[in-house]
């Protein structure tokens, strides 16, 4: 049978990795929720619909919408109205605590959509090929 350890038969070094983990990890889980929780700016709306109508429409309005599953002739690789990978949409909305209310980017509404966007742009410093279609928000 397990049982938890007495904390003073851990070494002190070891004691003070795991504090040190755990503190990390609280802190990444309130910074994620945190990002969740605020509001988009305009300019970060205005930059992820750039975003969306290059890759979906090489500028121009996009040529389909937010809740697409898939883009035309694209197969599943790509979901969303900004071109999520499905591995990508579900680790950065699983971060923010979204992906049980969304397990797929076309199943989640425009602003959240840019919101996971902006997320994984500012935390991960992930890059799409539209990127450059407006000017991006400041970090």
């Amino acid at each position: 049978m397990w049982r938890v350890p007495d904390i003073g038969t851990i070494p002190r070094v070891r004691r003070g990795a795991i504090l040190l983990v755990l503190l990390i990890s609280v802190w990444a889980a309130a910074t994620a929720q945190a990002s969740a929780s605020q509001p988009l700016s305009a300019q970060t709306i205005r930059y992820w619909t750039a975003v969306a109508s290059c890759e979906t429409g090489s500028g121009g309005p996009p040529k389909w919408d937010w809740g697409s599953k898939h883009r035309p002739g694209e197969g599943t690789l790509f979901e969303g109205g900004v071109g999520f990978s499905a591995t990508v949409w579900q680790i950065w909305a699983g971060e923010l605590g979204l992906l049980n209310r969304y397990p797929h980017a076309y199943e989640a509404p425009a602003l959240v959509q840019m919101r996971v966007a902006e997320y994984g742009r500012t935390v991960h410093n992930a890059q799409w090929g539209c990127g450059g279609a407006a000017p991006a928000p400041k970090r």
